[in-house]
């Protein structure tokens, strides 16, 4: 009987043991990487923290520095939405420029070019001035789309170009999936090949029909798909617009796309715009965004093959796009410029759109054909075939196009126009 039980009781342990690494491999966690200080800081651990904890980081530079703590979340799902949080403590607060980047989470994603230029809400002074703030911590918060298993991020307190001085706490750091938060709200395409993420106070704020909104966010889809069809691949699978971060720009394009918060109120406006047949500038900016991303400069194919100017195919691509099947015409660009920039020898790139798109319109659906037949073909070029300078580049769009069409933009200029851009390319 001894012996049975004996059986019985290492079984369970045994069981037990095996059920406790499985749970433990399963569970997403964030763990310490590092702290990065000069020798002149003090770092130290288990410090006094949120709301009196004993886990608190601690960074004190005395002398203007830069400093950071890195961090890792294991166990993402890739393509998944995740919020990267932590709550900040900071007294005795200085810093070499006030307009420069202050203390934030910062990540680090191999798929989004703009990791290192969005970043969470900042701390720009001693914690117990700033608004919001529960017995002196700030909580920072950043939106990720998860790349791999891991999510890595710091947060900042000094910047090799912007170092600063002061005792720095940071607490509670943590990650979680987006769709386990009833802080935010995604909106998807029907198809799910275009997803916007909002802060659902902002949608309660500005939005009072969601149904209208779901149709937005279906044309935008299907615009997304005329631009598959366009350029003859899909480099992202989906778009997805993050509503949530609060940079200074308007958009930045990539994978996901970043629209400033602080324009939410203008888009949610604006999405009758595609009923109306007249876009707004802040439906025409998700456009020109979602544009920048089938250039091959994110996803699955990295090589701006056809880039030597990126703002010119933004607005290229959709200003064709518009007038082919929408039937809109591309006011931005049309009455941007009503001077002749390219003949007093000054190169804009919605000079260029504007010349390409009039020298199309003599039969506008045969060269919409030509110019995606274009691309198509620089699409199949071997990639150690593909130009490097932006001259070279431009000279195959431009050499290419006219074999595909009607479209011969150096005939049409004048000498001096067709000398401006090409010199424009050559120094670029």
């Amino acid at each position: 009987m001894k012996r049975l039980l004996s059986v019985i009781f290492v079984f369970g342990l045994i069981s037990s043991a095996i059920m406790f690494t499985s749970c433990d491999k399963e569970t997403p966690k964030v763990s310490f990487v590092k702290a990065n200080y000069p020798s002149q800081c003090v770092f130290s651990k288990n410090e006094n923290g949120y709301k009196n904890s004993n886990t608190a980081y601690e960074i004190v530079s005395d002398d203007f520095s830069d400093t950071s703590i890195d961090f890792k979340y294991s166990g993402a799902t890739v393509g998944k939405l995740y919020q990267v949080s932590c709550y900040v403590f900071v007294e005795n607060y200085s810093v070499e420029n006030s307009d420069g980047k202050n203390v934030v989470i910062a990540t680090n994603l191999k798929d989004d070019i703009n990791s290192k230029t969005v970043y969470s809400n900042s701390v720009k002074s001693n914690t117990y001035d700033t608004e919001n703030n529960r017995d002196g911590w700030v909580k920072l918060k950043k939106i990720v789309k998860a790349d791999s298993k891991d999510i890595n991020f710091s947060v900042v307190f000094g910047w090799k170009d912007n170092k600063s001085i002061g005792d720095f706490y940071v607490d509670k750091v943590d990650v979680k999936k987006v769709s386990k938060l009833s802080t935010y709200k995604v909106v998807k395409s029907k198809d799910k090949t275009v997803e916007m993420l909002f802060y659902k106070s902002d949608l309660e704020k500005y939005c009072n029909n969601q149904s209208k909104l779901n149709d937005y966010v279906n044309c935008i889809s299907r615009f997304r798909g005329k631009l598959v069809n366009l350029v003859g691949d899909d480099f992202t699978d989906k778009s997805t617009f993050l509503f949530t971060e609060t940079q200074s720009k308007f958009g930045y394009a990539g994978a996901p796309i970043y629209i400033s918060r602080k324009s939410v109120s203008d888009v949610l406006k604006s999405i009758d715009d595609f009923n109306k047949k007249n876009l707004s500038e802040y439906t025409y900016g998700l456009l020109h965004e979602m544009s920048h991303t089938f250039d091959r400069i994110c996803g699955n194919s990295i090589d701006k093959r056809w880039l030597f100017d990126s703002e010119f195919w933004a607005d290229f691509k959709v200003a064709c796009m518009l007038e082919n099947n929408y039937k809109i015409k591309n006011q931005k660009v049309i009455n941007y410029y009503e001077d002749d920039y390219l003949s007093n020898e000054i190169y804009t790139s919605e000079a260029l759109v504007k010349y390409y798109l009039k020298d199309m319109e003599k039969s506008f659906s045969v060269n919409y054909k030509g110019l995606s037949e274009t691309l198509k073909t620089i699409n199949k070029i071997e990639k150690e075939k593909i130009p490097n300078s932006n001259y070279d580049k431009f000279s195959l769009f431009n050499d290419t196009f006219k074999n595909n069409s009607d479209v011969d933009l150096e005939k049409t200029l004048s000498q001096k126009q067709w000398e401006t851009i090409t010199l424009y390319m050559k120094d670029n």
